[in-house]
């Protein structure tokens, strides 16, 4: 059974949602900061921030 984004929300609003430590599962990855992180830093921000906005106006037109 697939579950829609607006299902999935509808089920885990409200619910406190456990995220583990995921770390183990990257430990063999590079451990630095990307040289150019301050130049995408903005474009990072923005695409962040419209993703956390769409997601609070689909919470907002959620009946409940």
């Amino acid at each position: 059974m697939q579950v829609s984004r607006k299902q999935l929300a509808m089920l885990l609003k409200g619910q406190r949602v456990h995220i583990p430590d995921l770390s183990p599962i990257f430990q063999d990855w590079p451990q630095a900061i990307n040289c150019d992180v301050d130049s995408i830093r903005p474009d990072t921000d923005k695409l962040l921030g419209s993703s956390v906005l769409s997601l609070m106006q689909m919470d907002q037109s959620l009946p409940g």
